[in-house]
Parts: C-alpha cells; sequence; structure tokens
C-alpha cells in the first residue's frame, strides 16, 4: 500500500478499500494499482467493512474516557455510505462483531 498501513481491508474490483489506523480509522479507498489514495469517509473507528455495488457497510466502535470508567460512544453501530463518501446512513444504533450482507435485504 504504498507505505500505508491498513486497519480492515476490503477488495472490490479495482479498488481496495481500508480503513486508516494512522486517521483514527476512517476509510480510504485506493486502486489496486497504487494511482489514486484517497480519503472518503471522515467516520472515525471504523471497521469491518463490506462494498456492496455502490454502497460500504461498516460498523463503528469507540469507547470515551478511561478503560476502568469507560463509556461507550454514543456513535457506535453500523452504517452505510456510498463508495463516493456520499449519503452516510445509520443502520443499526447496535455494535456488531461482524456484518453480513443476506440477498435482497439492504
Amino acid at each position: 500500500m504504498n507505505g500505508n498501513q491498513a486497519g480492515t481491508v476490503y477488495v472490490d474490483g479495482d479498488w481496495i478499500y481500508y480503513t486508516h489506523p494512522m486517521d483514527e480509522r476512517k476509510i480510504y479507498k485506493m486502486k489496486l494499482d497504487g494511482s489514486i489514495n484517497t480519503k472518503i469517509g471522515d467516520v472515525v473507528s471504523t471497521s469491518h467493512l463490506i462494498v456492496d455495488k455502490d454502497w460500504i457497510y461498516f460498523s463503528t466502535f469507540e469507547i470515551i474516557g478511561h478503560p476502568r470508567d469507560y463509556n461507550l460512544s454514543p456513535e457506535n453501530g453500523v452504517y452505510k455510505m456510498k463508495t463516493d463518501g456520499s449519503g452516510l446512513r445509520s443502520c443499526s444504533a447496535a455494535y456488531r462483531l461482524q456484518i453480513c450482507l443476506l440477498p435482497g435485504i439492504r
């Protein structure tokens, strides 16, 4: 990845979608040949991403405060957005460890 570190990685066609651990795990995309590498979202603490057609589905998980007295962020949950970064929508207010897409259910 041209010296970039990556968290979660998903390959779809000619694109690699990944979370960048040095930028609060925000979502980036890069052409397979490395020619284009750009941030497409400002949502922090993303993980478990899946790309389906023009949509990216992902979960977020963030802890606020000290580990002994922490709270979970109210922003935790499952979201989707277009592969160009537009159209961010909440799908669920509950954090999910894994995301699965079933045919006909989006």
